[in-house]
């Protein structure tokens, strides 16, 4: 019997696809149990791939991407699934279509994490922007070099990655491919972080160790955990930045009371250009009525992303 119906609304991706916008990079895995496409997988101890499932979250590999030739099911809608033994396509750089959960949208280039339960496996693997959580049954870890890019629905996104290269034979392409790597630096402060104690005295915490040669900024977020609070203390002026340059990369702003929630700030006048060598570091200056031992709560998450040219 011949069509007589046809979907106006197709999707424009499944779970899985690469893009075809940029030089993506695929390696090949054998899967140690079944694995879906379109999922952030990890090696185990033999050298084949599984889905984060622990409570410490292994080293990822990638995403799985989907293979219109394996035999296994025709398309994803019908549960496509590479079966224990057959080799999985991984994207390690570029861009791939991926699965979604998380309580709050995504937003484009923001960086993601991704769910590890240890007790059930229903989302393991699936990229979401919930915070970093060592629950049990609700594990969720930093993801690496991956940002969301695209909504096509609230489960899917089209995600770019930026794992290192893996290839001998081809150093030419590899070097390139390493020059747009996504790196990052973070630090999580807490109120009782802060070491100065007179009112009015601030204080610099550095963002994780110094920059690499070449570095080149991208881009910077920060994330308030627990709101900062403090009955001696009117404001709390955090900015970012490095010697020479201060709020180079997130001007100055006042994060005292602010509601728990992911803030982009006000890009400094140093993001897009070179910061090689250089050691980020963000300043917490409290009014001059109060100091930073007054505060009784509060933390918060930086991140700074580049690369290396």
């Amino acid at each position: 019997m011949s069509q007589t119906t046809y979907n106006r609304s197709r999707a424009k991706a499944v779970p899985g696809l690469i893009s075809e916008e940029m030089d993506n990079f695929v390696v090949s895995y054998p899967a140690a149990e079944d694995i879906p496409p379109g999922r952030l997988v990890v090696l185990n101890s033999d050298g084949a791939l599984e889905l984060p499932q622990d409570t410490s979250f292994a080293k990822p590999v990638g995403v799985s991407a989907f293979s219109p030739t394996n035999q296994q099911a025709a398309i994803p809608a019908d549960g496509f699934l590479y079966k224990e033994g057959d080799m999985v396509p991984v994207v390690r750089r570029g861009r791939v279509w991926a699965e979604v959960s998380s309580s709050s949208e995504p937003e484009a280039l923001v960086e993601a994490n991704v769910k590890h339960s240890s007790t059930t496996s229903t989302h393991r693997g699936k990229f979401t922007t919930n915070a970093v959580s060592s629950s049990s049954g609700a594990e969720v870890a930093d993801a690496g070099p991956v940002l969301f890019v695209m909504k096509e629905s609230t489960s899917l996104w089209l995600v770019e990655l930026g794992f290192p290269g893996n290839s001998s034979d081809d150093d030419a392409r590899l070097d390139a491919l390493e020059a747009t790597a996504i790196y990052k630096k973070t630090v999580t402060v807490a109120f009782d972080d802060f070491t100065a104690t007179a009112d009015g005295a601030d204080e610099d915490i550095n963002v994780g160790t110094a920059l690499p040669a070449g570095a080149m900024l991208l881009a910077s977020k920060y994330e308030i955990t627990t709101p900062f609070v403090g009955a001696g203390v009117a404001t709390l002026t955090m900015k970012v930045g490095f010697s020479g340059d201060t709020d180079g990369v997130t001007e100055a702003v006042d994060i005292l009371g602010d509601a728990a929630a992911e803030y982009r700030g006000t890009p400094g006048t140093a993001m897009g250009g070179p910061a090689g060598s250089k050691q980020l570091v963000a300043n917490f200056d409290p009014d001059n009525a109060g100091g930073l031992d007054e505060l009784t709560a509060g933390s918060v998450t930086i991140t700074v992303l580049y690369t290396v040219a």
